[in-house]
């Protein structure tokens, strides 16, 4: 299948496991620069290879950590940038503001 995304790049959130690194390798296949973004380091790393993307470690509820994010994925395609939001349940404690 072709969905148009050879060459754009593309944030994937909660990209370490599940959901979120199936929806980094389908992206990778369709030929898109991901950026995948979590906050297990190491998971991440392993996804980030194991897909061709590149790993950004964040946590993004963390004040400011769009910016963060979504720089590279504008260096690496300007024009042409999509998203994916996934995340499993919060861990017990964190605040959702």
């Amino acid at each position: 299948m072709d969905l148009g995304l050879h060459g754009k790049a593309c944030i994937v959130t909660g990209a370490s496991r599940g959901i979120g690194l199936e929806t980094a390798r389908r992206l990778a296949a369709e030929g898109a620069h991901v950026l995948l973004v979590g906050r297990d380091a190491g998971t991440l790393a392993a996804a980030a290879r194991e897909t061709g993307g590149t790993a950004f470690a964040a946590d993004v509820t963390a004040a400011g950590a769009e910016a963060g994010i979504v720089a590279p994925a504008r260096r690496r395609s300007a024009a042409s940038t999509c998203s994916s939001t996934t995340r499993g349940p919060r861990s017990p404690g964190r605040s959702t503001s």
